[in-house]
């Protein structure tokens, strides 16, 4: 794996702008290194440019998305059961129900000791409520 940029174009970079400063007002030093520094700094941003360029953007999957966050939920238990409870909620407020209160911690834990099929049943009565009023 290589580094973001190589090492030759910011080192020659540095040392002729040293070089340049310490030169002072003697300018057939300063100026030669100076358009060296500049230069080398050039390549340095175009080498890096390039390089971040043509790297391929991380592949999408279902783990870690959108969609496989929600199907992970379910998975997850009491906290997954906590997060759709949530969700489910923050939709019916962004649809016709901006004024929804927010449920109470024991409403939900009574919401998340559901089992699993009425879970799911609370669950896809919410979502054919929010889809009917949307």
């Amino acid at each position: 794996m290589k580094g973001p940029f190589g090492v030759v174009p910011p080192a020659i970079a540095v040392v002729a702008t040293f070089v340049a400063i310490d030169a002072g007002p003697n300018y057939s030093v300063a100026l030669p290194m100076s358009v060296i520094a500049v230069t080398a700094a050039l390549f340095t941003a175009a080498d890096a440019l390039a390089r971040t360029a043509h790297r391929t953007p991380p592949r999408s999957s279902s783990r870690g998305g959108r969609t496989g966050g929600l199907r992970e939920w379910f998975l997850r238990g009491r906290i997954g059961r906590e997060q759709i409870v949530l969700l489910l909620d923050r939709l019916d407020r962004a649809g016709d129900r901006p004024t929804l209160p927010l449920r109470s911690s024991e409403e939900i834990e009574g919401l998340v000791r559901l089992p699993d099929a009425e879970f799911r049943a609370f669950v896809r009565r919410r979502l054919d409520a929010i889809e009917g009023e949307a």
